[in-house]
């Protein structure tokens, strides 16, 4: 929160290792539901892990935030799926937009 103020953020620099504490605005019951969930070190309000670079660094953070445990191994098929269904429907644009060049008035 306190970085959403500051009016000169500076972007993340550094390759890690990083030593990450996340504090949850809903209290301990919810780091100490994080810290379960993802096998993490509880500090009251927060939860506390390091890792050894920013790729491990944003993957932690997006399991906290977002997933569940049993969500885990279904990302590699969910994402092909997002992927193919993105695929798709810009395709369907693109056929969309090509039949209505030929026809100004979108008429068929």
């Amino acid at each position: 929160m306190e970085a959403l103020t500051n009016d000169a953020p500076q972007p993340l620099t550094g390759m890690g290792p990083f030593n990450v504490r996340v504090v949850f605005r809903e209290g301990a019951g919810a780091a100490c539901k994080a810290a379960r969930r993802w096998g993490l070190d509880q500090e009251g309000r927060a939860v506390r892990f390091q890792v050894a670079d920013f790729r491990e660094l944003f993957m932690v953070l997006s399991r906290i935030c977002y997933l569940v445990p049993a969500l885990v191994p279904l990302l590699p098929l969910a994402l092909w799926l997002q992927n193919a269904k993105g695929r798709l429907g810009l395709a369907w644009v693109r056929r969309q937009l090509r039949h209505t060049a030929g026809n100004p008035d979108g008429k068929k």
